[in-house]
């Protein structure tokens, strides 16, 4: 079972040195081993979806209205998620800079 995650924020990749935290939205790129074809071809892209967004609000500890699926492409699975800003708590970036870090833990809870 393999995750991987990248990041982005506007227009420009977020890595190890740019620009201070933002409330803006942040766009992160899942890519998960599973069989994109089949997932389509079964009619279960919408509930893939679903749960994707159920899992991501799971593992950062936010409630889901925060995390948007925008998208599921093939290539395994990408999913193209984006976290959103909240009244409290951790801002965008800084919850995209744990997905990522989750995403290549295979004990934290995304990988559940």
């Amino acid at each position: 079972d393999t995750l991987h995650s990248t990041m982005q924020s506007q227009n420009s990749y977020i890595g190890g040195g740019g620009g201070a935290p933002s409330e803006e939205p942040v766009t992160c790129k899942l890519r998960i081993d599973e069989d994109f074809q089949q997932l389509a071809a079964t009619g279960a892209l919408n509930r893939y979806k679903a749960d994707t967004r159920s899992s991501v609000a799971t593992a950062l500890g936010v409630p889901i209205a925060r995390i948007s699926v925008t998208s599921l492409t093939s290539g395994s699975v990408i999913a193209t998620v984006q976290i959103m800003s909240g009244h409290s708590g951790y801002s965008p970036y800084a919850l995209a800079q744990e997905l990522c870090r989750q995403a290549s833990d295979p004990r934290s809870p995304l990988r559940q």
